[in-house]
Order: structure tokens, then sequence, then C-alpha cells
């Protein structure tokens, strides 16, 4: 058990340093992005926040929603609401309206109605004025990401990845868990093996040096 704990360690040491530092590295360029309060179209924001769908109740059509200001406290509700309703029927006269939100434009609030049926879509308008602000994507909110300037971010995620390897990247990766899986068993069992040794030999504490 012992050569074995030996020899995993010795064959697999360069494979954990490298998905190590180069996590680490990730890490770091995250941590300096955000505390550096990088504006939701830095490179390595969209990398950072893609896939994610912001805070609970607010879905991210757009970068620009992380840090759009918030709903105006004095804000009439009901009202925006029917401004927003009544521009979109008639938008829309006979169609039906699967859902409808508030959220900000920079400083304006702002209607959003997705419209159901074949010819699905969501239209957006002034939510004061009942002005029409035109036709939203229907699209995913994150179609916009892959698309933009490629951050460091992403370039030392595919150095973690294992990208530079190909389709054989991804074996690194399983192989480096499965052997610190066998690591962490062999070293147990040693471990429980010498401490067996020590409590015949009278010695009871757990660990020693």
């Amino acid at each position: 058990m012992r050569n074995l704990h030996r020899w995993t360690m010795t064959i697999v040491a360069l494979f954990l340093l490298y998905v190590a530092g180069s996590g680490i590295i990730i890490q770091l360029i995250d941590m300096t992005s955000i505390y550096r309060h990088a504006p939701a179209s830095d490179p390595n924001m969209l990398s950072i926040r893609e896939g994610i769908m912001g805070p609970p109740g607010f879905a991210v059509i757009a970068p620009e929603d992380y840090s759009a200001a918030k709903l105006p406290a004095s804000s009439d509700l009901p009202k925006l609401l029917a401004t927003v309703q009544t521009a979109a029927r008639r938008a829309a006269p006979s169609e039906m309206f699967s859902w409808v939100e508030l959220r900000m434009n920079k400083d304006t609030p702002v209607g959003v109605v997705a419209v159901a049926g074949a010819n699905a879509r969501r239209l957006t308008f002034n939510a004061l004025t009942g002005e029409s602000m035109g036709t939203a994507s229907i699209e995913s909110p994150f179609g916009s990401f892959g698309g933009g300037e490629r951050s460091a971010h992403d370039i030392v995620k595919g150095f973690h990845r294992g990208d530079v390897v190909g389709q054989f990247g991804p074996v690194i990766s399983l192989l480096v868990a499965l052997a610190m899986i066998t690591m962490v068993i062999s070293g147990l069992t040693l471990y429980f093996k010498l401490l067996r040794g020590r409590q015949k030999a009278g010695r009871s504490n757990w660990f020693w040096s």
C-alpha cells in the first residue's frame, strides 16, 4: 500500500500542479475583476457570469442588467403595469401574453411583454409613457456572451480543462481525480495501520510527529 501511495503521487504530481496552478490563476483573475468592480461588459465578468440568471426573481437579458438601477421606491407599480398592458394590447390586439415584467433601462422603467403563440416575441415599452421601444430578441439571454472578446478567464480555463491536448483533455481531469481518491484511501489505510501499531505499544494519541 505504501508503494501504491508513493507511485501514485510520483506519477500524478505534475498533473496535480497543472490543475491546481491553473485553477488558482483563474480564481485570481476572477477576484481581481470583482474587487476592481469591472463593468458588466468586461470580458472577464461576462465569462464569470455566463450561465447565471442573476439574483432571485430577476432574469438577466443583457449584461447591463447586472448593474441596472432598481425601480424607484416611489414607483406606482399598478399604474406602470397598466400603461405597459395598454401599449402591448395596442401592439398585439388579439394575441395571448405569457408574462409581463418591469425592469430598468438605465434610468427609465421599462415593461417587457412576452407574446405567446406561433409568432412568439418580446415587446418592450417605456412604462411611463407607453412608447414602444422595439421588439426584444426571444433567443437565450446568453447568446451574446460567447461572441465577444476572448477573456483571460477563458484562455486559462482552456488550459485548466486540458483543451490544449484536444479530446484527451477531460481524461486528464478524470485521472487526476482518481489519483487523488487513490491517495486519500491509501494514505488513510497506512495511517490506521500505523495507529493500530502505536496503540498496541501503549501510545494512544491519534497524531504524532
